[in-house]
């Protein structure tokens, strides 16, 4: 490959027969700079078979005696 910007790189590579499937792309997210990386559903994640993270399931929870972390 030649120097080259980095999305010439990328279809480069992807000429080569590399990552065929995979996309370049804004991915949408709902709010970004006030940290809310939820997808829109117009985000094109989701054509790619992407499926939506419940956020509310992610993160530091608080650890009960009857359920230990390990």
């Amino acid at each position: 490959m030649k120097n080259s910007l980095p999305l010439d790189e990328w279809t480069s590579w992807q000429a080569e027969g590399w990552a065929p499937q995979s996309l370049i792309a804004d991915p949408i997210f709902v709010d970004w700079q006030k940290d809310d990386f939820r997808l829109r559903p117009e985000s094109p994640a989701f054509k790619l078979g992407f499926e939506a993270i419940l956020v509310e399931k992610v993160g530091v929870r608080a650890i009960s005696q009857d359920k230990p972390m390990y």
